[in-house]
């Protein structure tokens, strides 16, 4: 469980909190993960595979230094490569260019006993603003997800690249990339003591997509002999995040507001005529209100794209 203090001036009135000279260390900052709007279909064949690219951005990242790339196989888990399908994946650092100078992680080792994982790491190093990731299946057709995140604690491994195979070609015939969406998760749970808001900043990176805002969720802990509750509020991180009160999102028109006090809450903040806005990322305040004995209230974070 993750405690966290944060310094703000607390009034009588709680639907007007005013943060109070926020410093970075007050704030908690998420990095996105990047997901498949749905499960695919990896095909066998080299001519069918599947393309798709992140952008990559620094207030998406939030300055973590590690890329993790989680592959679901739900027909093989063990990943037993052995008359079973399984997924092959190469990360480029060019545009449709899979040579052995671009691809800079793999998920498989080529060879007579070919060696495939779910899960690959490498480390960041500003190399381009973009991925490119193309993906196989293996032994026949088979449904798969994945997600890209970023964090700070990955024990870093891929397998280089070790041969043109299975994909045969070192560039892409279908060779338009799709996005992959961005959303936000907690890396672990929160505590926030009643009227003593919290803050958080989340940020997505540009991929020419027509984004309408963030939804923001929260929801408390899942225990029964627990009585925490939440509210939250947000503004566009190009207002002084000191500038945030909670009366202002709500009716000063620079932000958002769900002033409901409940186990679970939910805003969407949606883009208001391109000024109020979430381009540039949000700043999300999240105050408790719950009846625990100790006035603390422990919830998760969730967030993503409207």
């Amino acid at each position: 469980m993750l405690f966290i203090t944060a310094l703000f001036v607390t009034i009588a009135n709680s639907q007007k909190l005013i943060p109070n000279n926020i410093t970075a260390d007050d704030i908690v900052s998420l990095p996105v993960t990047f997901y498949l709007d749905q499960l695919q279909s990896a095909p066998t064949d080299y001519r069918q595979a599947l393309y798709y690219y992140v952008g990559l951005c620094k207030k998406g990242i939030s300055d973590r230094k590690q890329a993790v790339l989680q592959i679901y196989e739900g027909a093989n888990p063990e990943w037993n490569t052995t008359y079973h399908p399984y997924i092959v994946v190469q990360v480029s650092k060019c545009f449709n260019n899979f040579t052995q100078d671009c691809v800079i992680a793999t998920n498989y080792q080529w060879g007579v006993n070919v060696k495939a994982v779910s899960n690959i790491s490498w480390t960041l190093n500003n190399e381009t603003d973009k991925y490119w990731i193309r993906v196989m299946g293996q032994y026949k057709p088979s449904e798969f997800s994945m997600e890209l995140s970023f964090n700070d604690t990955a024990n870093v491994f891929s397998y280089p690249w070790t041969s043109i195979h299975p994909f045969m070609i070192d560039q892409q015939v279908i060779s338009s990339p799709q996005p992959l969406l961005q959303y936000w998760k907690a890396e672990g749970e929160y505590t926030v003591d009643n009227d003593v808001p919290i803050t958080f900043e989340i940020g997505y990176c540009d991929q020419s997509e027509n984004i309408k805002g963030i939804d923001v969720s929260l929801a408390a802990k899942t225990d029964s002999n627990d009585y925490s509750l939440v509210q939250q509020w947000a503004c566009p991180q190009t207002i002084s995040i000191n500038e945030c009160t909670q009366s202002n999102a709500q009716n000063g028109g620079v932000g958002w507001s769900n002033q409901k006090i409940a186990s679970f809450n939910l805003l969407p903040c949606i883009i208001i005529d391109g000024t109020i806005t979430t381009a540039d990322g949000i700043w999300v305040f999240v105050v408790g209100n719950g009846a625990n004995q100790d006035s603390k209230n422990t919830f998760s974070f969730y967030a993503t794209q409207h």
